[in-house]
């Protein structure tokens, strides 16, 4: 269905905490016409008939060409409470080989993929992206945002 056929009343996405065995993160150059460059996770929203895990697989296929196939962790729920409309984001967390390439599927939205350790996240996030992070790191939550886990040994 085409977004100009109807009128969003919330926003439901997801995030993937893509990590390697190095402790490394997934993180995408986002240039997308019309917003401000930011780094973002692969993502997008939940379609309908679609889970969490679901979603992720589906969107880190489109995003980055990586097919996943091990377990999805839903470990963080976010809630953008400044959003104009519901914004809800879901984080899952997978780990992947050690020289998992990604490649950029989406050029329009993605200039880049690359494997960013946590101690050297560029800036800005996309702010679902630094949201998730910042919970899955045990940072404070960005104003405006609530932040819930759902599952904390995963993390």
């Amino acid at each position: 269905m085409s977004v100009e056929l109807y009128q969003r009343t919330s926003v439901i996405g997801v995030g993937a905490i893509i990590r390697n065995n190095r402790g490394e993160v997934l993180l995408g150059h986002r240039v997308k016409r019309g917003e401000h460059e930011t780094w973002c996770l692969p993502g997008g929203h939940v379609e309908p008939h679609e889970t969490f895990e679901q979603t992720a697989r589906r969107e880190i296929a489109e995003e980055t060409g990586i097919a996943v196939y091990s377990d999805l962790d839903p470990i963080i729920l976010t809630v953008d409470t400044t959003a104009s409309i519901p914004s809800v984001t879901c984080g899952v967390v997978v780990t992947v080989r050690d020289g998992t390439k990604p490649v950029v599927r989406e050029p329009c939205v993605f200039a880049c993929w690359q494997w960013i350790h946590p101690s050297l996240f560029p800036r800005p996030f996309f702010p679902a992206s630094e949201a998730l992070l910042n919970a899955w790191m045990g940072k404070p939550p960005l104003v405006g945002w609530h932040t819930y886990f759902i599952n904390l040994e995963k993390r």
